[in-house]
C-alpha cells in the first residue's frame, strides 16, 4: 500500500510531448476549440452552438459513409455497404439523442439570445439538404437558401444530377430480381418522391424469397399535408409492414399560429429568396384551418403546436416524428 499517486510513465505510458504529435495535435483542439462564438451573454447560447456544431460533424461523417455505401454498391459489395448504412443509422441514433441535452433549454432560455441570430436558422445546413438529396427527398426550392455560396450551390446541383440513392438502390434490387427482363423505374432528379406502384411489387418478390428490402418511407405528413401518408401509403402498411418517419409536422411553423397575423421579421419566411414559403404559410385557406383549431387546443389546455404534434403521434402509421 502506498501514498504515491499513480505515475504512468512507470507503466511505458509517454508523457512528454514536446518532440512528438499529441491527442490535441493530431484533433486540432486549440482550433476546434476556439469556433464557438456567443453573440449575446446568455448562459445557454454556448450549449446552442455546441449542439448544432457537433451535428454539423455528425452530418460530414453521415455524407462520408453515404458516399462509401454507394461506392460498395456499384462495385456489388453489398455486405460492405450494410456496414456504412449501420454506422449511418447509428449517427442518425447519435443526432436524435443529442436533443436530450438542447431540451434542457427552456423556450425562454432560448429567447434570450434568439435576437442574437438574426435570421440565421438550421434550416439553412447545407450538409442536412445533401442527405435529404442522396436519399431521394428532392426539392429544388431548397437550394434558394445556398445561392449565396456558390461552392456549396454547385454541390447540391451536381447532387441533384444524378439519381439519389434510393434511386441506386432501387435499380440495384430490380436487377437482382428481374435481371435484364424488367427495366426499373426512372429516376427521380429534381421531383420530390413519388410512390410507384412496381416498387411494391418488387418488395413482394423480395419478401417471398427473403431478401432485404425497405421498410420505411420519410414521407411530409401534418394536418394540412395527409394525401401520401393516409392515401398513397394506404395498402403498404399491412402488406409489407411500411412504417414512416414523419418531417415537417407544424408546417413549417404554420400549424403554431405564428403567422395568423403575418410573417414575422425574425422568420425564415422573411428572408429573401423565401417568397415561396411565405405564400405558403400565408395562405388564406390554411390560415382558416389554422384559426379553426385555436379554440380546440384551447378546450384540451394545450397549444396549437402540441396540438398538431399529438394529431401526427396518434396516427398508428407514423413509427417517428421529427
Amino acid at each position: 500500500m502506498t501514498n504515491s499517486a499513480y505515475d504512468p510513465s512507470k507503466d511505458g505510458a509517454k508523457m512528454g510531448f514536446a518532440d512528438a504529435m499529441s491527442y490535441g495535435d493530431y484533433l486540432h483542439i486549440d482550433g476546434l476549440l476556439a469556433l464557438q462564438h456567443c453573440q449575446s451573454d446568455a448562459h445557454d447560447e454556448l450549449l446552442f452552438i455546441i449542439q448544432h456544431q457537433t451535428s454539423e460533424l455528425w452530418m460530414k461523417l453521415a455524407i462520408h459513409e453515404l458516399g462509401a455505401a454507394r461506392l460498395a454498391l456499384e462495385a456489388g459489395e453489398t455486405a460492405h455497404m450494410f456496414k456504412m448504412l449501420a454506422r449511418v443509422s447509428r449517427i442518425f441514433e447519435q443526432l436524435n439523442n443529442a436533443w436530450d441535452v438542447l431540451r434542457t433549454m427552456t423556450p425562454a432560455d432560448y429567447t434570450r439570445f434568439r435576437a442574437s441570430l438574426g435570421k440565421s436558422s438550421g434550416f439553412q445546413s447545407w450538409q442536412y439538404r445533401m442527405i435529404e438529396f442522396i436519399l431521394g427527398n428532392r426539392n429544388t426550392n431548397m437550394l434558394g437558401p445556398h445561392a449565396h455560396v456558390p461552392e456549396v450551390h454547385a454541390r447540391l446541383q451536381a447532387e441533384l444530377a444524378r439519381p439519389s440513392f434510393y434511386d441506386d438502390v432501387v435499380t440495384h434490387l430490380f436487377r437482382t430480381l428481374y435481371g435484364t427482363t424488367k427495366t426499373p423505374p426512372a429516376p427521380q432528379l429534381t421531383s420530390p418522391h413519388q410512390a410507384q406502384d412496381e416498387i411494391r411489387a418488387a418488395w413482394e418478390i423480395a419478401e417471398r424469397h427473403h431478401l432485404h428490402k425497405p421498410v420505411m418511407e420519410q414521407p411530409q405528413y401534418n394536418m394540412l399535408e395527409r394525401k401520401r401518408v393516409e392515401s398513397e401509403y394506404r395498402r403498404l402498411y399491412d402488406d409489407i409492414g411500411l412504417g414512416t418517419t414523419i418531417w415537417s409536422p407544424l408546417a413549417s411553423g404554420l400549424l403554431t399560429g405564428k403567422y395568423l397575423e403575418g410573417v414575422p421579421s425574425d422568420s425564415r419566411a422573411a428572408l429573401p429568396g423565401y417568397g415561396w414559403l411565405a405564400s405558403r404559410l400565408t395562405d388564406e385557406a390554411s390560415l382558416d384551418v389554422v384559426r379553426g383549431l385555436a379554440p380546440i387546443a384551447d378546450s384540451l389546455g394545450c397549444t396549437l403546436a402540441q396540438l398538431a404534434l399529438a394529431w401526427c403521434t396518434k396516427n398508428p402509421h407514423v413509427s417517428t416524428v421529427i
